[in-house]
């Protein structure tokens, strides 16, 4: 596991990285890190996040590393545990990562379900 460097305690991005004008970070939050973990854990480096973080022992969150930024996946206090995710609720949406072609978001596409997501 890395070990946050000093600052915000977020992951340091490439040198190269814009300064300005991009995200430097993403949490989203779950219901079961344990259950999630898998699924994250193979997707992530496809979409070019290949580094982690994992708090997840401390039932915290698990960081993806991009050279760009990061991606969280930060488990739910106990009280919001059951809730379920709507698209129209006031919070976050979407989230849409790039890819260099339409191959590779249909390749991703198709392995999605074997990975345990419903498409």
């Amino acid at each position: 596991m890395a070990t946050p460097d000093t600052g915000c305690g977020c992951p340091p991005t490439a040198p190269d990285a814009p300064t300005v004008g991009g995200v430097h970070h993403v949490f989203i939050t779950v219901n079961d890190i344990v259950r999630s973990r898998p699924f994250y854990a193979a997707l992530m480096p496809r979409l070019g996040y290949p580094g982690t973080w994992d708090f997840a022992e401390n039932g915290l969150a698990i960081g993806y590393l991009g050279t760009g930024g990061s991606f969280w996946v930060k488990q739910a206090d106990a009280q919001y545990r059951g809730d379920t995710f709507s698209k129209d609720r006031v919070g976050l949406c979407e989230v849409a990562f790039r890819a260099e072609n339409r191959a590779q978001v249909d390749a991703l596409a198709r392995d999605l379900p074997a990975m345990g997501a419903r498409v």
